[in-house]
């Protein structure tokens, strides 16, 4: 007697269904958006961010928030991981410039009373 094996049916089954119901398209374009979500989270989180930068909590948000900001998740979810990393380092930089800035003219205000 001939084992069946049950998860080629389910997958023939599938796919003949997704074809007989005009679905093939839909169905790809979710699993397509589904890799791309997988993606992102693996390359594009606050330990990854925190590695490269050598900051903490704070300074991660602040840079993961300008990337946003300034190049988008979409974009984000184009860039190889060394692309992705140069562009957040960019981001720590401006970040870093600006509290500076932040803290010169709070330095100033305190000065001046």
């Amino acid at each position: 007697m001939q084992e069946v094996n049950t998860e080629a049916v389910i997958q023939s089954v599938r796919a003949e269904a997704l074809i007989f119901f005009g679905k093939q398209e839909e169905h790809d374009a979710l699993v397509l958006a589904q890799q791309r979500r997988v993606r992102l989270k693996a390359m594009w989180n606050g330990r990854k961010v925190g590695e490269w930068t050598g900051g903490g909590g704070l300074m991660i948000g602040k840079v993961m928030e300008l990337m946003r900001k300034t190049v988008g998740e979409e974009k984000i979810s184009q860039m190889t991981e060394e692309e992705l990393k140069q562009h957040v380092l960019q981001a720590k930089e401006a970040v870093e410039l600006r509290l500076r800035e932040e803290q010169q003219a709070k330095d100033q205000g305190a000065n001046c009373t």
